[in-house]
């Protein structure tokens, strides 16, 4: 899953060990990613189809990303995705086996209080302020287990993050972002805001949880968020 595959990454930042990655968790948006096929609905033999393509494939150098002290791979956010993130928690049985349904439920139902935090963004070139239900920095173009696709231009061996601010303050706002991500009409909305660079801190004015690559990290007032070029070597088929 993209947890286990963020933990590794954090690990392996900066050493010589390739990453390869075995998709049996429940949304594994980095085998997406690398377009590798989804072990739970392909063929039999498909888990040793992703092994092989990788093993035949070539090794690339792939940014990470850090905030604060956690590596990650996939993104960071803060605010409502990681509030969610722990509402949900760990999923085992049947709530597993739905898988991204029974994520989007449960999110559903764990954003209907959600109230936006006033953040103050500083970017390299600008700054951007206002009442934020969510601010992810972006280092691949999928998002929401895979169901959207948050950040078309996203590349991860760029040298760069793409950070997303989504203004708002109502649960209906935070439904609209959402909705308009699944159709794939969310840049151009007034309340988004899209800015890529190498450096980013965000402050709040009252502690802010925060995930990266779909685990907990805690909370904060402020985040400092940066990109590692070149940081991990990966198995690409």
């Amino acid at each position: 899953g993209d947890g286990t595959v963020g933990a590794a990454a954090h690990v392996l930042c900066g050493s010589d060990v390739t990453l390869g990655v075995l998709p049996t968790g429940t949304s594994n948006v980095w085998a997406q990613e690398l377009g590798l096929p989804r072990i739970a609905f392909g063929p039999r033999g498909a888990l040793v189809q992703a092994a092989m393509l990788q093993a035949h494939g070539d090794i690339m150098p792939m940014d990470l990303g850090r905030c604060g002290g956690r590596c990650f791979m996939l993104w960071a956010g803060l605010g409502l995705d990681a509030h969610i993130v722990q509402a949900v928690g760990h999923r085992i049985g049947l709530s597993k086996h739905f898988g991204r349904l029974d994520y989007i439920l449960k999110g559903m139902w764990a954003a209907r209080h959600w109230k936006a935090h006033p953040m103050v963004v500083h970017c390299e070139n600008e700054t951007i302020s206002g009442d934020m239900v969510s601010v992810i920095a972006s280092n691949i173009r999928l998002f929401a287990g895979g169901l959207v696709t948050l950040d078309p231009g996203a590349r991860a061996d760029d040298g760069e993050l793409g950070l997303w601010c989504f203004e708002g303050r109502t649960f209906s706002d935070s439904l609209g972002h959402f909705l308009r991500m699944l159709q794939g009409r969310h840049a151009d909305h007034p309340q988004a805001r899209r800015v890529s660079g190498r450096r980013f801190v965000i402050q709040g004015t009252e502690s802010i949880p925060s995930q990266v690559d779909g685990e907990v990290d805690g909370k904060s007032m402020c985040f400092e968020i940066e990109v590692l070029p070149g940081a991990l070597k990966v198995f690409v088929p």
